[in-house]
């Protein structure tokens, strides 16, 4: 017999109480998340003496929750969750422990139906005996499958009895064996590049790379991360396995950069894929963009890769994703994420990246979360972490698997702000989009938004952006006259461009905003775009262009070319943002096409902000993230 549990608002009062009991916060955090799920519980009748309910949920995942004692204190789960977390719970318990003790909450409680699955489950739990000899035993056959499989958890698993102490240990000395087994004595990149040495700083985290296996690469933009990764995979092949495959998934815009850049350094051939059979193909290195293996990735698993390199692994922060997930799947012996920007937004970014990268390494995500950010709020159903706490702990996890650089010789920057003033319409657009947003955010205070509520709220807040630089992108009827962010735009072309006869780079987080400024330009003043609607023969086209011919003189670019691309730093030291994004991530990004290395000149960066609106509040959220970010990874040098 099974019964279907709907969920409602749960009973359990989340309290702080005393800060230090971390089980008990847990579990009560657990319970609360548990009341928002749907199951189906079935309960199993098997040959052994204690109890197991199946736990189907609306995605048909299968977990099984086997109780041991007759007041139901003793359990074990086959989910991840249950494994990993250190708390000794998980929300299937918790959902078999609201069913015992709070019946009358489900709405199913006068179904019949109900009735009996509920009074079948009491009479289970009467005929268990009060100790059971040996189920413990099982759980060691459990976690050796758990060692293979670090990510997935199969239901058909052993059962696994989640003793803190034990597993934790466990863990431990299969880390320590790895690390082990991964110690090299003085890794040298001599002879690996052809026609390459690598900087000392490279040198040093080419050798921490090689030797962790698993590491993120997080040096500055245009430090050089490539090139040191590659030296790595050319390590491997010499010292290793000479017919070691690389996969390297990056985004769109860096395929056939990572193609060129390899071939030119080992002189090693890379297969573009593009379809299933180009994985069968005989090369050593294969590179997909990250839309395509999330949507093709079990053809990988099919296939096997001794290295794996993740390039601007920022892109999968989200654990929730479907390229998060994909990607958790994939076994190799070597991973190497990159990024110059590894945390974008907040801590949880770092947490759900190595979790792909070195699983465990920073323990379950509610012990992360308790020791290391800060407890902003909680509401009914949600627990609000932010900041970042005990940083000098947090850098030393992470020490043997970040490595960062910051130092590099570079040319002065300047930043410039330059705010402009709103029109009386894009003054009111804006206050309106404001307000809706303002109103059904209050409407949810006490809880997190609902789905639809969410994109809602994103779509406003999107427009009040889009208001701040020219009324003509909500309204979508053209104008002759510009915008205030626009006119200062044009002044810029006019210092920058005309005065000065120099070259300028221009980002805007939306093609509409960088095809209404090239309408208003004057008559002469050559330019070139760089979005994710032109192939990549159209792209290398007009960078060449914007580097060879003197008469173009703006580089219009949306963020298709905010990352990984280099080049842009040999003709132009003007950079101007048209307008803030959340993320101060994507800022430095940016920024960071110009200021680089083989950068020969200060480097003037220029911000266009709007008096009064949401582009102010904007600056002040970036510079908190942007300190997130620098006190968590300055220091992995």
């Amino acid at each position: 017999m099974s019964i279907q549990l709907r969920p409602v608002p749960s009973r359990n009062t989340l309290s702080l109480l005393d800060p230090i009991d971390g089980m008990s916060f847990r579990h009560n955090e657990l319970r609360k998340l548990s009341s928002t799920k749907r199951w189906t519980l079935e309960k199993i009748e098997t040959s052994n003496p204690w109890l197991t309910v199946k736990f189907t949920d609306s995605r048909n995942n299968v977990n099984r929750l086997e109780v041991f004692n007759r007041n139901y204190t003793k359990f074990q789960c086959t989910c991840g969750q249950f494994v990993s977390d250190e708390s000794n719970f998980c929300m299937h318990a918790a959902a078999f422990d609201n069913l015992c003790k709070n019946r009358t909450k489900f709405s199913d409680y006068r179904n019949p139906a109900f009735v009996n699955f509920t009074r079948d489950i009491d009479n289970a739990l009467l005929c268990l005996p009060e100790k059971l000899n040996g189920y413990r035993n099982t759980h060691f056959n459990f976690y050796n499958a758990y060692k293979q499989h670090t990510r997935s958890f199969s239901n058909s698993a052993l059962p696994v009895v989640n003793s803190v102490t034990v597993l934790a240990n466990e863990r431990r000395e299969l880390r320590a064996n790895e690390n082990a087994d991964s110690i090299i004595a003085n890794p040298s990149d001599e002879g690996l590049l052809n026609g390459v040495n690598l900087f000392n700083y490279q040198k040093n985290i080419f050798a921490k790379m090689v030797t962790a296996k698993r590491a993120i690469c997080s040096m500055v933009m245009g430090a050089g991360k490539t090139l040191t990764t590659i030296a790595c995979y050319a390590w491997i092949r010499k010292h290793r396995n000479p017919n070691a495959r690389l996969l390297v998934i990056c985004p769109k815009s860096l395929r056939i950069q990572w193609a060129n850049e390899i071939k030119r350094v080992t002189n090693l051939d890379s297969t573009q894929v593009m379809r299933k059979e180009d994985l069968t193909l005989d090369t050593p290195v294969f590179v997909a963009t990250y839309q395509w293996y999330a949507k093709n990735h079990a053809a990988f698993l099919e296939q096997n890769f001794e290295v794996l390199v993740a390039d601007e692994i920022q892109y999968v922060k989200n654990s929730e994703s479907k390229t998060w997930k994909a990607l958790s799947k994939i076994k190799t012996e070597y991973f190497f994420g990159l990024s110059g920007t590894v945390i974008e937004n907040r801590l949880d970014d770092l947490y759900s990246i190595m979790q792909i990268v070195s699983p465990g390494t920073l323990g379950p995500k509610w012990r992360f979360s308790d020791r290391f950010q800060n407890l902003v709020n909680i509401t009914r159903t949600r627990i609000v972490y932010n900041g970042v706490k005990n940083i000098e702990d947090l850098q030393d996890r992470l020490r043997n698997h970040v490595f960062s650089y910051t130092a590099l010789a570079l040319p002065t920057i300047t930043y410039h702000t330059i705010n402009t003033s709103l029109n009386t319409t894009e003054s009111d657009m804006h206050n309106e989009f404001m307000e809706k947003a303002k109103r059904i955010i209050a409407r949810s205070m006490n809880g997190s938004p609902s789905p639809s509520d969410k994109l809602i709220i994103q779509g406003l807040l999107l427009k009040a952006r889009q208001s701040c630089n020219a009324e003509e992108l909500i309204t979508k009827e053209e104008s002759n006259t510009p915008s205030s962010k626009i006119e200062a735009f044009l002044d810029l072309v006019q210092k920058v461009c005309v005065e000065r006869n120099e070259k300028l780079v221009v980002f805007s987080e939306w093609t509409e905003m960088l095809n209404l400024c090239k309408r208003f330009l004057p008559r002469g003043i050559g330019y070139v775009s760089y979005t994710g609607a032109q192939s990549a023969e159209k792209r290398a086209s007009n960078l060449a262009r914007f580097q060879n011919d003197p008469n173009c003189k703006i580089f219009f670019s949306s963020d298709a070319g905010g990352v990984g691309l280099d080049g842009l730093q040999l003709v132009s030291h003007n950079i101007v943002h048209l307008e803030l994004p959340w993320n101060p991530s994507r800022l430095d990004q940016r920024t960071g096409r110009v200021w680089r290395t083989r950068q020969t000149k200060p480097v003037n960066c220029y911000y266009l902000v709007s008096n009064g609106g949401i582009e102010q509040h904007i600056q002040e959220i970036l510079t908190t993230k942007r300190d997130i970010r620098n006190a968590t990874l300055n220091a992995l040098v």
